[in-house]
């Protein structure tokens, strides 16, 4: 796609080179040439927003460079990244210009640059004749830290997205199917209750909302239960609010850990009793649960009977939605 260029032709095009350039010498790890695209001054700012590191904040080169040198002097060589940009517009007015572009990093060879996707913005102006990064923003969206199966819909259940792990894992996870580029669950007493919470996540969509409800994060969770199978075995998801989107997340066994050690806390279970609980949460009927334990499967029932005591609830479906709502 050509990008979208407003201004005079010569300046956008020097933008776009600084732009490349800056990018370039990054992956290069060359901080020397790296630092000659960038206002070497106090008013230089840059605002990160990475998936799963939250918000990084440079006020001046100076602390902007430290961050670098930093992040290079952890892999010194080259990084082969591809490197590709989309969404690319530019609009130059005298001596400022601004520019804002997705960009897409694949097949990286070290840590300090793993592949990712993230919406940037930079704010340039022209000093002494050359175009200088005065503003850099990378905003990374939070999906892009999600390793579980994670399937993006709109109100309507309609998929809009979905990550690799979804496509690998859809077919065989028994709860979720997509029908007609539309969500379901398998049974239609379950599909009411994932497009109740699908509805209740939507509605959160909205920055005031959202505030209203869970403050100033920007993260909330729905767990849905959706019910047992004909073995027996529950099957669960979790409906999001992630970067105003909502996703619909299954197999995700760190988020049920989470809520799981809440839970422990809340009721006193014990050990044996939270390790059932994960089996179970994470799909495996009671006598699969034993199994993997270790223990009969008498053994597990007497744990789930006193689970049941503890939370007041008589069968494993109102358990699971009784422990995992307290994350």
């Amino acid at each position: 796609m050509d990008p979208e260029l407003i201004g005079p032709e010569a300046d956008c095009l020097a933008v776009l080179d600084v732009i490349e350039g800056d990018v370039r010498a990054y992956f290069a790890k060359d901080l020397d040439l790296l630092s000659t695209f960038y206002l070497q001054e106090d008013r230089m700012i840059s605002l990160m927003q990475i998936a799963g590191t939250g918000l990084i904040r440079c006020w001046g080169w100076q602390e902007f460079e430290a961050l670098l040198r930093r992040n290079l002097a952890e892999t010194p060589g080259p990084s082969a990244g591809d490197i590709r940009r989309r969404k690319v517009n530019v609009k130059v007015d005298k001596d400022m210009a601004w520019a804002s572009f997705d960009q897409v990093v694949t097949t990286v060879g070290d840590a300090t640059d793993p592949p990712s996707f993230s919406h940037n913005i930079r704010v340039l102006e022209r000093i002494s004749g050359r175009w200088l990064i005065v503003f850099h923003g990378v905003f990374e969206p939070m999906s892009e830290a999600q390793t579980a199966p994670s399937i993006e819909v709109d109100e309507n259940a309609c998929v809009i997205s979905m990550n690799m792990a979804a496509k690998d894992r859809l077919a065989e996870f028994r709860g979720l199917t997509i029908s007609a580029g539309t969500l379901h669950a398998a049974r239609p007493a379950w599909d009411k209750l994932l497009r109740e919470a699908i509805e209740r996540a939507a509605a959160l969509r909205l920055y005031s909302r959202l505030h209203g409800e869970v403050g100033r994060g920007q993260h909330v969770v729905f767990p849905v239960v959706l019910g047992e199978d004909d073995k027996g075995a529950s099957v669960v998801c979790l409906v999001e609010v992630t970067d105003f989107s909502v996703w619909v997340t299954f197999d995700d066994h760190a988020a049920l850990g989470r809520r799981l050690s809440v839970a422990r806390a809340v009721y006193g279970l014990s050990r044996a009793q939270l390790a059932l609980a994960r089996e179970i949460a994470e799909g495996n009927d009671l006598s699969a649960a034993a199994e993997i334990l270790g223990i009969t499967v008498n053994t597990a029932r007497t744990h789930l009977r006193r689970m049941f005591d503890k939370t007041g609830v008589r069968s494993q479906t109102a358990l699971l939605r009784v422990i995992l709502g307290l994350g």
